[in-house]
Formats: C-alpha cells, structure tokens, sequence
C-alpha cells in the first residue's frame, strides 16, 4: 500500500534506490574478498559470502532494470490520456483566506 500511494507516479525512485542499495552493498563485499585475495592471499572461492556478493549485485541490476521498465510503463500510460500524473485538491476555508482568494 505504501508503493502504490508514495511512488504511483514514479515508480524508478523505489526500485532503483533498493537496486542500488543492493547492488551497494554487493560491490562492497566483492571489494573486501577482493582485498583478502589480493593483500593477503587467501582463498575465496569456497566462501559463502562470494556467492551472497553475486546474488546482491544481479539483484541490483534486476531492480534496475525493473524501475526503468515501469518508469517507461507509467510515462506511457499517463502520456496516452489514461489519467493525470498529478492531483489536484481543494484547500481548506482557512487557507483560502488572503492572497490565495480572489476579491469581488
């Protein structure tokens, strides 16, 4: 519910943050197995955490890619007359009050 009512209009933001979030958080793992392979010269290829890295970082790129798909989505569907990718609302009495009213 949260989804569809902050990000309706702009789906990208959401998916993309969590993508690059991931794939963040992916990278920085690849760069610490990285340092123990090249500083200090041990294995990494039977640790569990290069298999977690791989799995962050192509989650990553799917989120990516899933927050461009439906950010082309959205733009087509409000581009084709489908609805307004805005909302209008009525201010309240008190806040109509001063320059935001026009005097007759």
């Amino acid at each position: 519910m949260y989804f569809f009512l902050r990000y309706e209009t702009r789906p990208g933001h959401f998916f993309g943050g969590l993508g690059l979030s991931l794939g963040g958080i992916g990278v920085g793992l690849f760069s610490y197995l990285a340092s123990l392979k090249i500083f200090l010269g041990e294995d990494i290829g039977t640790r569990p955490m290069l298999t977690v890295a791989t799995l962050l970082c192509i989650a990553g790129i799917q989120l990516l890619t899933v927050g461009v798909l439906a950010e082309l989505m959205t733009r087509t569907y409000y581009r084709a007359g489908q609805g307004k990718s805005y909302v209008i609302r009525n201010l309240p009495e008190s806040a109509a009050k001063g320059w935001f009213q026009k005097s007759v």
